[in-house]
């Protein structure tokens, strides 16, 4: 048995690295920048960030008038955050909302 945990170890690592070079394919694929995968809308985009994006899909909705981005994510079937063109009143209503 123990000369099988090499192998065992072996093979548990490369399904590991494996999964994660697929949900990296799937992210890429998506072709958000780094800066769209903040969802929290920190400043910062961390790995876990990176690796939900898998699961966040884009559309397109009008607010005031306006053209927006809405993520939403595909799991839970909720909006993840709406993004709006700077100076568009979707826009200017959401940093009045966030006191800016």
């Amino acid at each position: 048995m123990l000369r099988r945990l090499p192998v065992l170890l072996s093979a548990l690592a490369a399904l590991c690295v494996g999964y994660v070079a697929v949900q990296s394919l799937v992210v890429l694929q998506r072709h958000y920048s780094w800066h769209e995968m903040d969802w929290n809308d920190d400043g910062r985009t961390t790995l876990a960030e990176f690796f939900a994006s898998a699961r966040i899909d884009r559309w397109t909705v009008v607010r005031g008038g306006s053209r927006c981005s809405q993520y939403y994510s595909t799991h839970a079937l909720t909006a993840v955050k709406t993004v709006c063109p700077t100076g568009s009143v979707a826009a200017i209503a959401k940093d009045a909302a966030n006191g800016g």
